[in-house]
């Protein structure tokens, strides 16, 4: 992977973290709802759509597919795709330093083996 290619990973997996932590603060201050019935389910939408850390998180979505289409004209998808399972490792970091989530045990072992398939992919 070259030095562009990895740019594009950088910036594709910080948009892809940002997302969703932009989409946990915002499903936090939902309150919990029954969703049984369509009347519900646009309430809920509704309710939704007018917290600003959605918008922020879908412009983060759209910025997240413009990097991930510019790190695929650089490298075969299969690549990619494995390498893109750095955002779980991030997204785990900033759940337990950020968000304040608690953490087992087996979730890190779990995070460490995929540090370590990543680590492969690349040096192969």
């Amino acid at each position: 992977m070259n030095l562009a290619a990895f740019i594009f990973l950088f910036l594709h997996e910080i948009c892809s973290t940002a997302e969703q932590v932009a989409f946990k603060k915002a499903a936090d201050r939902l309150e919990d709802h029954h969703l049984s019935n369509l009347r519900d389910i646009l309430s809920f939408a509704w309710q939704t759509l007018k917290i600003p850390l959605v918008w922020l998180g879908f412009v983060l979505v759209a910025g997240g597919w413009v990097f991930w289409f510019a790190l695929l004209t650089y490298v075969d998808l299969n690549v990619a795709i494995l390498v893109d399972s750095l955002q779980y490792i991030l997204i785990f970091a900033v759940s337990y330093f950020i968000l304040k989530e608690r953490i087992h045990w087996t979730r890190a072992l779990g995070s460490a083996f995929v540090m370590l398939g990543v680590f492969l992919v690349l040096k192969g």
